[in-house]
């Protein structure tokens, strides 16, 4: 198998499996927040024929200036943003020198999010994801012995969506 082609300029996006992300709807007071893991360090995933690593200095360089919290990646479905402060997040290490990043939204009082909540709650809506911007440049290519390549990201330019979703792309 060959080296995967990436298109210029293209947006990457990846999850993680509800194991891993820890999605959970929290109640204070009348609030309703979800606190989620989208983006992991160091786990695997298969990615159209090739493995798939992110490196935990990745994220020491990446561009979280203005990250929306969606869902299903539709921004329609917008529920927080780190620009109007209704969106934090925290990058923090891990067991084996990976990172996490470890988000918190407030979702909105309205019709669409209270179906939302009742998901997350019921744990129906449990994968989270991130889309990212990354070139080919910043990834390191080993071939293993059955063929297989595996590209670890060294650098992710720029993160602008941080999601909860349906179907991760990491398994459980």
């Amino acid at each position: 198998m060959n080296k995967p082609e990436l298109p210029a300029g293209a947006a990457i996006c990846r999850a993680v499996s509800l194991q891993m992300a820890h999605v959970r709807a929290v109640s204070e007071g009348e609030d309703t927040y979800v606190e989620f893991t989208p983006i992991i360090t160091g786990v695997e995933s298969v990615y159209m024929g090739y493995v798939e690593v992110l490196a935990a200095k990745c994220l020491d360089e990446t561009d979280f200036s203005d990250v929306r919290a969606v869902i299903n990646h539709d921004p329609n479905l917008l529920f927080g943003r780190t620009k109007s402060s209704t969106l934090t997040f925290e990058i923090k290490d891990t067991d084996g020198g990976n990172k996490k990043v470890v988000a918190r939204a407030k979702l909105p009082k309205s019709a669409p999010f209270d179906y939302y909540r009742e998901l997350i709650e019921r744990g129906d809506l449990a994968g989270c994801s991130f889309r990212a911007y990354w070139s080919w440049d910043d990834y390191e290519w080993e071939r293993r012995p059955d063929g297989v390549y595996i590209g670890t990201v060294q650098k992710i330019s720029r993160v602008d969506d941080f999601s909860i979703v349906t179907y991760p792309a990491y398994p459980d």
